[in-house]
């Protein structure tokens, strides 16, 4: 399903960012440099394979097992589990 008429039928107004503009998006900025800093600079090879399979574990470690200042010290699935509409997910993964 194209993203913006899936946003359009769940109600979620989507906006584009201009071109080259990292100040409009800092969160998925913070987002890069934090996988950089964590995961990519870690790795010694290029080979895509194994890369995404670690990609994966890295993934679901970070959203799973890491806590993060910007949720209070709570890890992502903690926080989203805050929420009454979401208190039966139990793992998020990649």
């Amino acid at each position: 399903m194209i993203p913006i008429m899936a946003c359009k039928q769940r109600g979620i107004i989507h906006r584009l960012n201009r071109p080259s503009c990292p100040q409009q998006n800092g969160k998925v900025e913070r987002s890069h440099r934090t996988d950089g800093e964590e995961f990519y600079r870690l790795q010694r090879t290029k080979d895509l394979d194994y890369l995404i399979k670690e990609r994966k574990k890295y993934d679901e470690f970070f959203n799973n097992c890491r806590p993060h200042m910007a949720l209070e010290g709570l890890t992502p699935i903690e926080k989203l589990q805050s929420f009454s509409k979401y208190k039966s997910v139990t793992y998020v993964y990649s």
